[in-house]
């Protein structure tokens, strides 16, 4: 009984100097690292043990890498691809010396379109498979305006404008022959009072009156100007996908991996300060990017399901007590954890898109 008490406590105090040991050699900010190595390239899975043939979400964790604008208008720039990066411009000749010194340049090729998020990604920083979630769909939803009108003054005074623009010597004589083969129908007495009032409103309306041509038009005739009134396409949606993850972890250890997925996503969710020493202080790096792709029982894309842009993980949420009472495992770690993620994307969709890559796989995007 004594040798056993012995053993016991020489054990305990040998754990003690570890303890003390590591507490002396790593810096307090560290410490804990090298159970959750989240810079580590081992990828994460949950549960440890997947099943054959079962369907799973890879999300892959990229370096951020960033726009820049040295690809725009023309200006020095890295490997040309389908994304509209444009070519160095040629210099054609220099004149001048000095601080009058002039350079003449070629007209870049190609075109003004930013490369994609997707053509910059080059770095995997960290792998994650976890099951796929309960609830699994898209939604893409495209911007239509509340409408444009565009009344008969409206477009004849457009229609002038770009004969002065065109052409300026000429454009009153469009005006003068625009009234003429009109001139059966201004001439009756209702479209003369319709045209007066529109000016005599526009008309106050310049000088700061609070009335427009439309609404005088209806007090004087009783009519308004048909607003030819047309739905128009006003712009794109970035996607966002919310995730709901239930991890119920079989013992401690599994239960540290779990937490280990959950530190991997807050680290490169993360921004990173600059440097303490000199400007760099003033600025802050963006956080790492996320790809996703649902991965089917055999390794590959998943046939039928939808495909993702490289997006950006905007909220984390974690519940520690997902079963209701926090309870955990005999080194305290807990044994029911809920985690909530929602990425966005960084690229808008477009038709393009679903020609060329994983767009070609299942339902696209």
């Amino acid at each position: 009984m004594r040798r056993q008490e012995e053993i016991e406590r020489r054990r305990a105090a040998a754990r003690a100097r570890r303890r003390e040991t590591t507490s002396r050699e790593t810096p307090p900010e560290n410490r804990g690292a090298e159970r959750t190595n989240s810079t580590s390239s081992v990828p994460l899975r949950y549960p440890n043990a997947m099943l054959d043939n079962m369907d799973f979400l890879r999300i892959q964790v990229y370096k951020y890498e960033k726009t820049g604008l040295s690809n725009l208008f023309g200006n020095p720039t890295e490997d040309l691809d389908a994304e509209g990066v444009i070519a160095k411009p040629e210099l054609k000749k220099t004149s001048g010396e000095g601080d009058n010194i002039k350079r003449e340049f070629a007209v870049a090729k190609g075109s003004l379109r930013i490369p994609r998020a997707r053509k910059r990604l080059k770095t995997v920083l960290k792998t994650i498979f976890l099951p796929i979630p309960r609830q699994v769909g898209d939604v893409t939803s495209i911007n239509w305006g509340n409408g444009s009108s565009l009344n008969a003054l409206e477009a004849f005074g457009l229609q002038f404008g770009r004969q002065f623009l065109d052409d300026p010597g000429n454009a009153f004589n469009f005006l003068q022959n625009t009234l003429a083969t009109q001139a059966a129908e201004f001439n009756t007495v209702g479209t003369q009072d319709i045209f007066r009032s529109a000016i005599s409103g526009a008309a106050v309306q310049a000088v700061g009156g609070n009335v427009t041509p439309s609404s005088i038009v209806a007090r004087a005739t009783g009519q308004i100007f048909n607003p030819n009134l047309e739905l128009l396409f006003s712009g794109v949606n970035l996607r966002a996908f919310p995730f709901e993850f239930e991890f119920v972890p079989r013992d401690a250890d599994e239960s540290k991996k779990v937490l280990e997925i959950i530190r991997c996503f807050k680290y490169y969710a993360a921004p990173q300060l600059g440097s303490e020493e000199g400007f760099a202080g003033a600025f802050i790096s963006s956080p790492d990017v996320f790809q996703l792709t649902y991965m089917s029982g055999k390794g590959k894309p998943h046939p039928f399901l939808n495909n993702f842009m490289p997006m950006a993980l905007v909220e984390t949420k974690v519940n520690y007590s997902g079963s209701g009472t926090f309870s955990t495992f005999h080194d305290g770690t807990p044994t029911h954890i809920k985690l909530s993620l929602t990425f966005k994307e960084l690229n808008p969709v477009y038709r393009e898109d679903y020609d060329e890559g994983i767009g070609k796989n299942g339902v696209g995007y």
